[in-house]
C-alpha cells in the first residue's frame, strides 16, 4: 500500500490538485527561544520572502491569506517548573498557546493553516 501512495504523495501535480481552491492561512513564529541556534527566528521571513511561498502557492491556484506572526509574550498557562532538558520552557510553552489559539478558528473555517517557525533542535 505505501508504495501505491507514494506515488502519488510524490506527484506534483497530485499536490497541485490538492491544494487548488485550497484557502491557505500563513502563520509565522519567529521564535528561537527553544534552543540555542542564532537567527533560526527569522525562519520566517526568509521564507516568505527570499522563498516567493505566497507567490508559489498562488500560482498553483491557493487562496492565500498572510495572518502575520505569532509573537512570543508571557501566558498564565506556560510551563512554570524547570527542567535541565528544556530550554525557556516557559517562554516556549507561552509561544504554544498563542499560536493555537491563532491557528484554531482559522481551521473552524476550514483554512488550511502553514505554520513558518525558526525554532528547531
Amino acid at each position: 500500500m505505501f508504495h501505491r501512495l507514494s506515488g502519488r504523495i510524490g506527484s506534483i501535480a497530485w499536490h497541485r490538485r490538492r491544494l487548488s481552491r485550497q484557502i491557505v492561512s500563513i502563520v509565522g513564529v519567529p521564535f528561537g527561544k527553544g534552543q540555542t541556534k542564532k537567527g533560526v527566528e527569522r525562519g520566517p521571513t526568509v521564507l516568505r520572502e527570499e522563498g516567493r511561498l505566497l507567490e508559489r502557492l498562488r500560482e498553483i491556484g491557493c487562496e492565500v491569506f498572510d495572518v502575520g506572526d505569532v509573537l512570543p509574550t508571557s501566558d498564565d498557562r506556560a510551563l512554570t517548573r524547570s527542567n535541565a532538558r528544556l530550554t525557556n520552557a516557559s517562554e516556549v510553552s507561552a509561544t504554544c498557546y498563542r499560536l493555537a489559539e491563532t491557528v484554531a478558528p482559522l481551521a473552524e473555517n476550514d483554512h488550511f493553516s502553514l505554520v513558518l517557525g525558526g525554532d528547531h533542535r
